[in-house]
């Protein structure tokens, strides 16, 4: 058995809007992301990588119809590595925290970090909050488990953009 075991996580981001109320032909309500992909590199058994990606990903969620709406995240599945199905890390060493966010006064969003082993609500907006843009910005965290297989680890992040 070798000694040192290189891993190596990719995250692919994905963005859905679900519109639940009667729209006008000419509404706004889209949701957009700076990133759709994001490499944590090579990792170690036993290894913390946090702060990623380093500008944070941004999600910009824009409506103009004046209902309450929300922002949801998920893990499609746990990081899978992709020669053996079987090898995985599982969310609970896997973590999502919110930075920042573009509405003022707002530092609900700023919280601790949080496991993928649920889908969570990122963001909650009352019909009454004006939005042209909203942009929350995440970052991403893994604890790298003991043993784990080399190999490379992936999986699907799910943004829904509910109003």
């Amino acid at each position: 058995m070798k000694n040192i075991k290189f891993i190596f996580l990719t995250l692919l981001i994905i963005s859905s809007a679900v519109f639940l109320h009667t729209q006008d032909a000419l509404a706004t309500f889209s949701i957009n992301l700076n990133f759709y992909s994001i490499d944590f590199g090579n990792l170690n058994m036993g290894d913390i990588k946090d702060d990623v990606p380093g500008i944070g990903l941004k999600v910009t969620c824009q409506t103009d119809q004046g209902n309450p709406w929300q922002l949801r995240i998920r893990a499609e599945r746990p990081l899978t590595s992709i020669l053996n199905p079987s090898s995985f890390i599982p969310n609970t060493n896997f973590f999502w925290y919110g930075i920042s966010s573009s509405v003022p006064g707002n530092n609900s969003l700023v919280r601790n970090q949080e496991d993928f082993t649920v889908e969570r609500t990122v963001y909650s907006a009352p019909g009454t909050e004006g939005n042209p843009g909203t942009d929350i910005t995440l970052k991403f965290k893994v604890i790298v488990p003991r043993p784990v297989q080399s190999g490379t680890y992936n999986t699907k992040i799910v943004f829904t953009f509910t109003e």
